[in-house]
């Protein structure tokens, strides 16, 4: 067995250290994550969050990485739609869905195990979209050092994530939607233009300036959302969260969009692109035009965009049940969110009574889905019982 020393790094010194180091490590990656970049923690620590990474070397050389960010967060023990238990926690959310590590088993069990060692609180390792087909999600089943250390918990079981892998050239992609659908998308434009009496334009979103104006427009409409009415929610309502979006528009992240009608924004997408993924990361529009599916005309002009300007290779629509994702991705892959909760009395208390609810829950909905009512009902509790126009992830 290979002899590595594992290290604990919690300030920005050591994280700068092993910055070079880390992006050769993460540049050895098929697939590297946005959010395993160094500079991914620097915005995270900057706007208060705590940071750490635990690493392995083999003497002066490192060979494996996991970042996180640790943060306060409720595990909400639900009934359906609704909470019914809350446990504070404080997780340390893995940056990624994997380690940054080769594909050794010995090596990354060993980074496991440092993880679970680690001086420094948590009660749980969460780990979100990780692929079931990852040596990972191999050693979080079976491995004698996770169940040692570690409950572990799939919330939501078995999720999709959908994806699209770019084509050579646009018209590639648009003969792989089929006539109908791009008949559908073509029609639903026209309508849309017709009824706003003036000519669609997508407007990108990625200039550090344009933000205030992009904030103004998203949050207005994202308030006529069922998720503003109900939830509350907005793009940057928060001193954090529009720091954190300032923060990665400096690293030149940034990449969302306006889908504008005579002057006016009826839809919009916040997202991200780096290292050769575009981040599909959060739609909105104003339900007042949802007849005209004015989300999915936004999102069909948006990859077109892509193919035109700076091409990723992927685009990365994340989980979700939404029928658009099946619609315009290309492929997907079996995913979980992953709990690694270190084994006590409060953590054990709080899965106990997760999996308790939670089977109450699956069983209705698979009574629901049974009769063909699940998305309906979905669609009566956001609204309050008046049906909604608006998109989500």
């Amino acid at each position: 067995m290979s002899d590595f020393q594992a290290r604990l790094m919690t300030t920005p010194a050591e994280l700068a250290e092993i910055a070079g180091a880390w992006e050769r490590l993460r540049a050895s990656v098929t697939t590297p994550s946005i959010e395993q970049r160094p500079a991914w923690l620097t915005v995270e620590a900057a706007v208060g969050q705590e940071v750490f990474a635990v690493g392995l070397f083999d003497g002066s050389e490192l060979v494996a990485l996991a970042p996180f960010v640790r943060r306060p967060r409720p595990f909400e023990c639900k009934l359906g739609y609704r909470t019914v238990l809350s446990f504070p926690m404080r997780l340390a959310r893995l940056c990624g869905n994997s380690f940054l590590c080769p594909a050794d088993r010995e090596m990354q069990e060993a980074l496991l195990r440092a993880v679970a060692r680690a001086d420094i609180p948590y009660h749980a390792v969460f780990i979100e979209g990780m692929p079931q087909d990852d040596m990972l999600a191999g050693l979080v089943r079976d491995s004698p050092a996770v169940r040692g250390d570690f409950w572990t918990y799939a919330d939501g079981g078995s999720l999709r994530q959908w994806l699209l892998k770019l084509p050579p050239s646009f018209a590639e992609y648009d003969a792989t939607l089929g006539g109908s659908q791009r008949k559908k998308l073509r029609r639903s434009a026209e309508k849309l233009e017709a009824a706003l009496q003036s000519p669609l334009s997508l407007e990108r979103i990625t200039r550090f300036e344009d933000l205030p104006r992009f904030f103004e427009e998203a949050n207005r409409l994202v308030a006529l959302s069922w998720q503003g009415r109900k939830l509350g929610s907005t793009v940057a309502g928060t001193r954090e969260r529009s720091r954190t979006l300032e923060e990665r528009t400096r690293q030149g992240w940034l990449r969302s969009y306006l889908l504008r009608g005579g002057g006016t924004a009826i839809a919009f997408v916040v997202g991200f692109q780096d290292s050769g993924t575009y981040i599909y990361s959060q739609p909105g529009y104003d339900p007042k035009w949802a007849e005209y599916s004015p989300g999915n005309v936004c999102l069909y002009r948006i990859i077109q965009d892509l193919f035109e300007h700076d091409r990723p290779e992927w685009m990365d629509f994340d989980v979700g049940d939404n029928h658009y994702k099946s619609v315009f991705s290309t492929q997907s892959r079996d995913v979980q969110n992953v709990y690694l909760m270190r084994r006590s009395a409060y953590t054990g208390l709080a899965l106990l009574t997760h999996r308790a609810l939670s089977g109450v829950s699956s069983g209705v909905r698979n009574g629901l889905d049974r009769l063909g009512l699940r998305e309906k009902v979905r669609h009566i509790l956001r609204a309050g019982g008046k049906g909604s126009g608006a998109e989500s992830k």
